[in-house]
């Protein structure tokens, strides 16, 4: 269930805008065949700095707690760790057209494919019953601004400037109720989340640099779970007209 009152949460301007998941066919295998999206573990990302607020959070801490605050600051630096471990998330570009960046960064190993849907479409289509929020990535330069200390969650809608590429829109679940706080716990690597792939996926595309034959066997798949959506292939390389 969505829940859009959450303060750090913020939807696009325009929710019809298009969105894109990056893949390669196996992970398109599993979303069709399981009905489900995958939420990926934070501290499994990329990026190593997933979760974590930044120098400029550490230098202000006294001025914004006080200077008496040495176990509310110890608390904050032993809590960022865990919750990247009880924090998972699904990752979408957004954008009207196709990225090439997008089709380097996340389809390295080849046959890559890309779903598109539009954030409204997504909120709308997830049928999982547990709680989650969803908004656009905010991105800044932590040695200069901080990010709010007003929410646990807020360092998760908030990325590197490096990243600002990548146009982000997430959807976040936060599995409090697993013993995140025990750093011995055994936490999933990554939970599956329900959604009606027919109201959410609008099509899909194969990546440029792949033959005609594995454009057909994508086809074939996404037609084998009876998704009744168009399967093309990006002309991101069709011949330059001069």
């Amino acid at each position: 269930m969505y829940d859009p009152h959450h303060p750090e949460f913020e939807a696009p301007t325009n929710p019809d805008i298009k969105i894109w998941r990056y893949m390669n066919l196996p992970k398109l295998v599993s979303m069709i065949s399981t009905g489900s999206l995958w939420l990926s573990r934070a501290d499994l990302l990329d990026d190593p700095h997933e979760g974590a607020r930044g120098p400029m959070n550490a230098a202000k801490r006294r001025e914004i707690y006080g200077e008496d605050a040495t176990q509310i600051i110890r608390a904050l630096e032993r809590s960022g760790p865990m919750m990247r471990r009880c924090v998972y998330v699904s990752c979408w570009h957004m954008a009207e057209i196709e990225s090439v960046a997008m089709w380097k960064a996340y389809t390295t190993t080849g046959h890559g494919v890309a779903v598109y849907s539009t954030f409204r479409k997504l909120l709308n289509g997830v049928t999982d019953g547990k709680t989650f929020f969803a908004g656009v990535v905010k991105y800044v330069d932590p040695s200069t601004q901080c990010v709010g200390e007003n929410h646990m969650l807020t360092p998760f809608v908030h990325k590197r400037k490096s990243f600002e590429y990548e146009r982000e829109v997430r959807l976040l679940y936060p599995a409090f109720d697993s013993g995140w706080q025990d750093p011995a716990s055994v936490l999933p690597l990554g939970l599956p989340f329900e959604v009606d792939l027919a109201r959410v996926i609008d099509g899909v595309r194969v990546s440029p640099d792949q033959p005609r034959w594995f454009v057909n066997a994508v086809a074939s798949v996404v037609a084998k779970f009876n998704l009744n959506v168009e399967v093309a292939q990006s002309d991101l390389d069709a011949d330059p007209v001069y």
